[in-house]
């Protein structure tokens, strides 16, 4: 809201901020292009239970790669880089190690299995 009247800023702001949740959009995106080199549908979830960190990895590195194409597209057309992408790279590192680290937690993983309904 500071920057509002900064049109520069503001505007890679914006974008900026569209790049650190794009989080999701790449999680569900990344599968389609794994599914068919592990064998199928059906070798999916031991897959990335197996691989569950190198998968993690790969998520934010693509990430983080379409965060450097629109970084070096800026640069071709401006002449350099802004300094709000070193916001918006901290905001996309922030998201991933906040997401595993709280999906890693004991207490998650409680809550988790205590909304596995009691078989009978």
């Amino acid at each position: 809201v500071m920057m509002r009247r900064n049109t520069p800023w503001h505007r890679r702001l914006m974008l900026g901020a569209l790049l650190v949740i794009f989080e999701p959009v790449v999680g569900r995106l990344l599968p389609f292009f794994v599914v068919p080199a592990i064998g199928g549908p059906q070798n999916l979830l031991p897959f990335l239970e197996q691989n569950r960190d190198a998968f993690e990895l790969a998520r934010m590195g693509v990430h983080l790669f379409i965060v450097t194409v629109v970084m070096l597209g800026d640069r071709w057309i401006c002449g350099r880089f802004h300094p709000v992408y070193a916001y918006v790279i901290a905001g996309v590192l922030v998201v991933y190690s906040m997401a595993n680290g709280v999906g890693d937690s004991t207490a998650v993983e409680a809550f988790a299995i205590g909304l596995i309904p009691a078989t009978q």
